[in-house]
């Protein structure tokens, strides 16, 4: 496949532009970190909402899915065994994901978000709260504790575009296209995943 330049002048850096879908086969659930302590925190405050109430994803958190180095929940740390470094560094240098938050739509539709009720639900936006008990390190140690999340119930998908940067990296088009398959099954997007956030993918090179 041809690759296609940026603009600029005669040394025009090279890229390939793909269209990624994720449709999800899980619901998704969030716990958006703020600056706050956990127990003060409500339900809406984990969700991603952009200035329309519209419920997002963050591109940066679709970055860290492909290459993020911390723990083992990224397709580079999960995938590529010992060569994981090399892709780690070729994911943020090669990778741009626009755009910087990607709305969820159910049926073509933008998800928007109102409010949760007395029951815990959305009922319009196919939301609602789930409660479960997480262990929180704490030092040496890990406390039980209480984890009040929001969930975002079937169907959903994810539209967004993934450019990938000529920079002599090991992160080409089949490699990403690759982990989006895989990664959709094994990874997933959100919290507690793959329990929750798993999904398929089509991809569609522009």
């Amino acid at each position: 496949m041809a690759k296609k330049g940026t603009k600029g002048g005669a040394d025009k850096l090279r890229c390939d532009r793909m269209k990624v879908t994720c449709v999800g086969i899980r619901p998704v659930m969030f716990d958006r970190y703020v600056a706050q302590d956990e127990l003060d925190r409500a339900a809406e405050e984990k969700l991603y909402l952009d200035d329309e109430r519209r419920v997002c994803f963050p591109a940066l958190n679709i970055f860290s899915f492909l290459g993020a180095d911390q723990g083992s929940k990224s397709c580079a740390a999960v995938f590529m065994g010992r060569e994981r470094a090399s892709y780690v560094r070729g994911v943020a240098a090669s990778i741009q994901i626009d755009p910087d938050l990607v709305p969820f739509t159910r049926e073509g539709k933008p998800i928007v978000f109102d409010k949760f009720d007395a029951s815990e639900r959305d009922t319009a936006a196919g939301l609602h709260i789930e409660h479960h008990v997480a262990r929180v390190k704490k030092g040496a140690q890990l406390i039980p504790m209480e984890k009040t999340r929001p969930v975002l119930e079937l169907p959903w998908a994810l539209a967004f575009t993934v450019t990938i940067y000529d920079l002599g990296t090991p992160v080409k088009p089949d490699i990403i296209r690759r982990w989006f398959h895989r990664g959709g099954i094994e990874i997933g997007f959100g919290t507690f995943r793959p329990v929750y956030g798993r999904f398929v993918t089509t991809v569609e090179m522009l």
